[in-house]
This record gives C-alpha cells, structure tokens and sequence, in this order.
C-alpha cells in the first residue's frame, strides 16, 4: 500500500554555506570564551572541599551564607541545591592542609541554629590530586579522539577519519564554550558528559559515513 504517491526531494546542502558559517562562528566565539573567561574548575580538578549537607525541610540557604560567614575556613565558600530542597552542597576552597580540625565538626559548629540536619559526607581533593585528574581528563579526550581516528581510518578512509576529528573537535569545542559561558564547575561528571559527545557524535558521523 502507498501511502505517499509524491516522494519529497529535500536540499540539505543547500544550506551548507550557512551551516559552516554558523559552525565557524559558534567554533571561534567558544575559543574567544575559553581565552577571555576559561574554564571554572571545580573541587575535583582544582582541588578543595565539598560537604554535602541534608536538612528534614528546606535548606534555609540564606541562613547558612550567613552562618558561614562567621567561621574564616568558609570565606569564599558556595552553597548550592543538591537534587532537591532540602540538599545542599557547600564547596570550599581550602584542602586538608588548610583546616586543622575535623571539616564536618566544623562545618557542624558553624550550623548551629539554622535546623535539624546531617552531614551526608565530606570529600577533600588535595591540590596535586586535582592537577593530576586534570591532566588525566585532558589525556582521556585526546585518547578517545585518537582512537577514533585510527577506528575511522582502518574502517573507511583517512579522509573520512580527519573529517570525523574535525567534528568531534567542533562538538567538543562548542560544548567548552558552553561552559566557559556559564561557568558551571568542570568536575569528572562534566568530563564523562564530554565524552558521551565524543560517543554520540561519532556514532552519527559513522551512519553518514556509511551511507
């Protein structure tokens, strides 16, 4: 049974001159913002304290700021949600080495009087750590690309491998740029959400490829 008695043809490369220039630009406005503002490292990769911190109602946020601001340890210090209302997370820039008693005893002392709450835990990155999953998160992605490129290579061509990398660098690139603009903390949850670009862009790059 036919249902379409006219097959539609569609241009799509009509629009390729528009396309790229709209990739370009997406492409260099992300470098300008990698440049100019950079990357908002968080505790992971830059090292420093995170206490998470769940009250039986709503975190009274406001309170906790100025809580906090009475203690020196938490100058500095960011409270966000953590899923839901009545889950924060308070990030420190200070490590081990800065604090001489417990965090979460602390951080217990410095809430006195904002609510009934528990400490649900204490993660503390010493700086070294933070330069080195760093460095192993900027390894990771130029592994995965070059894996990539020599899969395409063996699979197709090498014309076709350097246009994959040349996707997945523009992908990549303008998912940094995302970041750089927002300033959302790159933490190892971003770098897995970074590779899963890598996986679904060279997913549909190969469809193409193959067709």
């Amino acid at each position: 049974m036919e249902f379409f008695k006219q097959t539609k043809t569609i241009n799509f490369m009509g629009g390729s001159k528009l396309a790229i220039a709209i990739s370009i630009m997406f492409v260099l406005s992300s470098y300008a913002l990698l440049f100019t503002k950079g990357l908002n490292f968080g505790v992971d990769f830059a090292g420093g304290t995170i206490v998470q911190v769940k009250y039986e109602k709503a975190a009274p946020i406001d309170g906790m700021r100025e809580q906090l601001k009475t203690n020196p340890m938490f100058d500095g210090a960011s409270i966000t949600e953590f899923g839901s209302p009545d889950e924060v997370i308070i990030r420190l820039k200070t490590s081990s080495k800065d604090v001489s008693k417990d965090v979460g005893d602390v951080t217990r002392e410095a809430l006195k009087g904002t609510g009934d709450y528990t400490i649900r835990r204490v993660d503390i990155v010493g700086p070294k750590v933070g330069d080195e999953l760093r460095e192993k998160g900027v390894m990771s992605l130029f592994l995965a690309m070059l894996g990539i490129l020599i899969y395409v290579a063996f699979r197709f061509e090498w014309r076709f491998a350097v246009a994959s990398v040349i996707a997945l660098v523009h992908d990549v690139s303008i998912a940094l740029g995302a970041l750089a603009l927002t300033q959302i903390d790159v933490n190892l949850d971003v770098l897995a959400a970074l590779l899963t670009i890598l996986g679904y862009s060279l997913n549909d790059t190969i469809i193409v490829f193959d067709r």
